[in-house]
């Protein structure tokens, strides 16, 4: 599947989620992506996520995507209890977290970029339940991972599934982009 968000001629960064869903059919053969739903609400993305992390709050595997270190660092208290409670957690952005012992995760360090799903909003997980939430920012690139997530000039795009091809894909690439698994 290729996983990089499609640009535009029109410079309508929203209408690429149909070029990522057309790419789900054909990588899956489900027309109907069952267990797939789309949305355009961060309100429904940040309680996917939060639903998503308590669910690994016991353990198994999370991948995550903070797009850039300042985030994470954001959200350091509740990944150092994610990470105590046994969860392996892969966390991918630009730049180096600065963040305390507690939080016992890997970070891939990436290269910018507003296209590659590496770099966006998601959390992926196949224990205790496949699950993946997958985000697009889609806002004026000069805004690309810079102020929350609710600021009006911010616009995401992106998907909730539980389709285990779906997932299985999703975890392939970034397993792929992080390389080897070692846990700093």
């Amino acid at each position: 599947m290729d996983w990089a968000y499609p640009s535009t001629d029109a410079g309508d960064r929203l209408g690429g989620i149909g070029t990522i869903a057309e790419r789900l059919v054909q990588d899956t053969s489900d027309r109907h992506l069952m267990g797939t739903r789309f949305t355009y609400d961060f309100r429904e993305m940040l309680r996917a996520t939060r639903e998503i992390e308590a669910s690994v709050a016991t353990g198994g595997d999370l991948w995550v995507g903070f797009q850039n270190a300042g985030k994470m660092e954001l959200e350091a208290s509740r990944y150092a209890r994610i990470t105590k409670a046994g969860t392996k957690v892969v966390a991918f952005g630009t730049g180096d977290p600065n963040l305390p012992g507690t939080v016992a995760l890997r970070w891939v360090t990436l290269e910018p970029s507003t296209d590659r799903v590496e770099n966006q909003w998601f959390l992926v997980t196949t224990d205790p339940e496949p699950i993946a939430f997958v985000s697009w920012e889609v806002s004026d690139p000069d805004m690309f991972g810079k102020g929350g997530i609710s600021a009006p000039e911010k616009q995401f795009v992106g998907f909730v599934t539980d389709e285990h091809r779906v997932i299985e894909s999703l975890i392939e690439h970034l397993a792929a982009v992080a390389g080897p698994m070692a846990t700093r």
